[in-house]
């Protein structure tokens, strides 16, 4: 949710009131999809373009991404820290080695210097 920091009227409503559309402190919400789908936002915004993300071009964009701004989503800190915690947890009651067998890598894509993870 967005909280109205003050009066919001339309433009050219053509309309005198004497309230406006929107009061300060009205709340409302922000939904992403229609955002990221709106193509005077995104040129091409149901093509996938892994370089509209580079650090140099997000600034441009009007997307509220799940994990910046100052209202975050804090369960995605969460879930990582349990993660964490359970691989830490996970790792020091059973331990780990490296297995003499080798992967086949020729029918991995983009496997490099691979090596077999036992738990032991």
């Amino acid at each position: 949710f967005r909280t109205l920091l003050s009066d919001y009227d339309f433009p050219d409503n053509g309309i005198s009131q004497a309230v406006p559309a929107f009061p300060k402190g009205t709340d409302f919400v922000i939904l992403n999809n229609p955002v990221l789908r709106d193509p005077s936002f995104f040129s091409e915004p149901n093509r996938y373009i892994p370089e509209r993300w580079t650090p140099e071009l997000e600034l441009t964009f009007h997307a509220i991404m799940f994990n910046q701004g100052p209202q975050r989503c804090p369960g995605k800190e969460l879930a990582i820290f349990i993660v964490q915690s359970f691989l830490v947890h996970y790792i020091a009651k059973s331990g780990l080695g490296l297995c003499a067998q080798k992967i086949d890598t020729e029918n991995v894509p983009q496997m490099i210097n691979p090596c077999t993870i036992e738990i032991l």
